[in-house]
């Protein structure tokens, strides 16, 4: 059975959404709930943590808080996100504060155009459209240069993580040393299948091609009835697909980190979600019982509920990535791809402004040329 997609990062804020009075502004200061998300906030900055990860360090305040509580619940989670909606809207948090990585949109920002379309048409032909958005493209990756640190490696670490929701944590942590996958649950076979000629493609490039070449494999993924058929289903497809693991290391969660962490559970009668997931919308047919409903209400019967990985301290969550890319890692080899890195990034940023000094005068050139023509 193949595991949802991640939940809907702010689900409750799909609800219309009416204009913030001064009254609700004054009691959105006073609110508690509030006061410690923007204390998580700032504290992770410039780290980019998700509603989720602000819900369960939250939850973990609370238990030092006299006379306060705050539950690992769904009413609690979309509780948080309705007050973080009106809070941003109020200003009383910036819009960037945290991010939802479930749902994007294209392009991810638009160029501005502003000092160039006066006196023009919107032609989208228009040539000076065209040197506009290059040299708003040059711009965004003149600070963007990075080189594939995977390239110099003997070892190189494929990170299968299964919420997507948690994307800018690990690539932050994972610095371009490893392959990073999220599969929002079970990944799709366009998705894999692409990656795995990835793999491929990089041991014919790693310095010409070495022959040793070592790809090993580390999950992080949810303590649930799920978690184990989603990773089996990756291996399987990935390695059907030509992949080659010399080790694979299911580094989260699993039931003793849970316990050593002291992590909290997400129970089926706190989250009507999870429940209806567990055992169906119908009252269940002991007569006639689904399989695999059996065996994830069996595995709940055993655990007593699951654990998100959202749950763990994010710092702590970027320390163990590091650790299992480190474990595989020559950090000699790392340490000489970022002094070269830095040097090419300099002469790349020096050749970038020249060039969009070059394409500038020539769009002024063009846009004198358009104000005056008849």
């Amino acid at each position: 059975m193949a595991k949802k997609k991640d939940s809907e990062e702010e689900s409750s804020e799909e609800e219309e959404s009416e204009e913030i009075t001064e009254e609700e502004t004054k009691k959105l200061k006073k609110d508690i709930v509030v006061e410690l998300a923007a204390k998580v906030i700032s504290s992770y900055t410039p780290m980019q943590v998700s509603l989720r990860q602000i819900h369960y360090r939250i939850v973990e305040m609370s238990k030092a808080l006299s006379g306060f509580k705050y539950s690992n619940s769904r009413n609690e989670y979309n509780g948080l996100s309705r007050k973080l909606t009106k809070a941003r809207e109020a200003g009383l948090i910036e819009w960037g504060a945290f991010v939802d990585r479930t749902r994007t949109f294209y392009p991810p920002t638009m160029p501005d155009y502003s000092p160039y379309t006066a006196g023009l048409t919107e032609d989208e032909t228009n040539p000076v459209k065209i040197i506009q958005n290059s040299i708003w493209w040059l711009r965004r990756r003149a600070d963007k240069f990075s080189l594939d640190k995977k390239l110099y490696q003997e070892g190189v670490v494929v990170i299968e993580l299964e919420k997507a929701a948690l994307q800018d944590v690990f690539m932050e942590a994972v610095d371009n040393r490893a392959f990073l996958i999220p599969t929002r649950g079970q990944g799709s076979t366009t998705q894999l299948k692409s990656f795995t000629d990835a793999l491929e493609s990089l041991g014919r490039s790693n310095k010409g091609g070495r022959p040793n070449l070592q790809f090993h494999l580390k999950t992080f993924g949810d303590f649930d009835p799920w978690g184990d058929r989603i990773v089996d289903s990756f291996i399987e497809k990935t390695q059907r697909y030509g992949a080659n693991y010399v080790s694979i290391d299911r580094i989260a969660l699993n039931e003793k980190m849970c316990i050593d962490l002291n992590l909290p559970k997400l129970l089926p009668e706190n989250d009507k979600t999870l429940h209806e997931k567990i055992y169906g919308k119908k009252p269940y047919d002991k007569d006639n019982p689904d399989p695999r409903k059996k065996f994830e209400q069996e595995w709940i019967a055993k655990y007593k509920g699951v654990v998100e990985l959202d749950a763990i301290e994010p710092h702590m969550l970027q320390q163990m990535i590091n650790e299992s890319i480190d474990k595989h890692y020559d950090k000699n080899i790392y340490a000489e791809v970022q002094r070269l890195e830095r040097v090419l990034h300099k002469q790349y940023k020096k050749h970038v402004a020249n060039i969009i000094v070059d394409m500038e005068a020539k769009l002024n050139i063009m846009k004198g040329g358009a104000a005056n023509s008849p």
